[in-house]
């Protein structure tokens, strides 16, 4: 069992069924959700970001931390059960280790996307304007072409 759901075990879980939306981007503020069973997707305006059904799979949380409307939306593509917390900020401080599991997770994510961004600046750095190209390259990776734009 994923370490987050084991922190998780006892608290009331909720259903979904396909379609539904967990979380709306620019929704206000939003749960924190803790995918116990099923499958997501998470789209940021009309861009699918990524799908997602591991047990375990935190969503909502930067909205949570940082006290900011939702930055994409969680739609379920099958049922789904999951733990559903609303405030999510109060049950952060009052649950240490799940917050420090999900301060982990985000560390992670940080750490990856810093890699990335280094690897993709190095890609540009001789172009005249290495910003446009930057912005290119990463343009060409979201819509699956992985071939740098450099010359």
């Amino acid at each position: 069992m994923n370490t987050l759901l084991r922190f998780c075990i006892g608290l009331p879980e909720t259903s979904f069924d396909a379609g539904t939306v967990l979380i709306a981007e620019d929704g206000g503020r939003g749960p924190l959700i803790i995918l116990v069973e099923g499958g997501v997707r998470v789209a940021r305006g009309d861009m699918e970001v990524s799908r997602c059904d591991t047990p375990g799979t935190v969503f909502g949380e930067i909205s949570g931390l940082l006290d900011i409307p939702n930055t994409a939306s969680v739609i379920a593509t099958s049922e789904v059960r999951a733990v559903v917390v609303e405030n999510s900020r109060e049950f952060l401080e009052s649950h240490p280790k799940i917050a420090f599991h999900i301060a982990s997770l985000l560390a992670d994510r940080l750490h990856k996307t810093t890699d990335y961004l280094v690897a993709a600046t190095s890609q540009v750095s001789g172009a005249d304007d290495p910003i446009v190209e930057l912005t290119r390259t990463i343009e060409a990776i979201a819509e699956g072409r992985r071939e740098s734009t450099t010359p």
